[in-house]
């Protein structure tokens, strides 16, 4: 199965800790998640495409109080 652990960040210097403990966790029950950390500043179409290459099964997306407006309008 193909697990893809997809964030939005302000910036590639905040980390996402959330991703982190998502993928320690999937990693004790025998799964290998992919983890995809972009920023606000990434082309909508360049997340797309890069999650589509992605092929996941599974997407978990996670996303920060001070991105959560840039993300969920680039998810509608």
């Amino acid at each position: 199965m193909n697990l893809v652990l997809a964030t939005m960040t302000a910036k590639y210097s905040h980390s996402s800790l959330a991703l982190k403990y998502l993928e320690k966790a999937c990693r004790r029950q025998g799964y290998n998640p992919i983890i995809k950390e972009y920023t606000i500043n990434t082309g909508l179409l360049t997340v797309l495409a890069d999650v589509f290459n992605a092929s996941p099964d599974i997407l978990g997306l996670a996303c920060h109080i001070c991105t959560k407006g840039i993300s969920g309008r680039r998810l509608n």
